[in-house]
């Protein structure tokens, strides 16, 4: 029966998104920090458990690839409560930080995902 199959696959696919997008993020709390790679590609640094630490190690990154100061720019997608605990903690770290907070457009948007960040610093 066409009908009952076509619910099947819509049902399908609404509870992957809602699993994906709402109940995963919720109980396992994974969060990925990446770079960019020379091909264009998001290359994983590490795979943190929960905001907190994953803001922890964006500031370690930053520091391991060589910032000690100047322009931060944050990008964020839905989340400027965690873009605001993230340049608290760079200022903590670094205070000639200049750090610039604004939401995601176009395509950043996409690649960071709603409640993601994007992290931009000067070396």
């Amino acid at each position: 029966q066409p009908v009952k199959a076509l619910v099947f696959v819509v049902f399908i696919i609404v509870l992957q998104q809602i699993d994906g997008n709402i109940i995963g993020p919720k109980i396992l709390g994974s969060r990925v920090v990446g770079q960019a790679s020379g091909q264009g590609t998001l290359e994983i640094l590490h795979k943190c458990h929960g905001e907190p630490g994953s803001l922890t190690r964006m500031v370690k990154v930053m520091g391991a690839a060589g910032y000690s100061g100047g322009r931060v720019r944050i990008m964020h997608n839905q989340n400027e409560k965690a873009a605001d605990k993230l340049a608290g903690l760079i200022r903590e770290a670094h205070p000639s930080a200049n750090v610039l907070i604004s939401p995601t457009l176009g395509l950043c948007s996409y690649y960071a995902e709603n409640g993601g960040l994007m992290l931009g610093f000067d070396t």
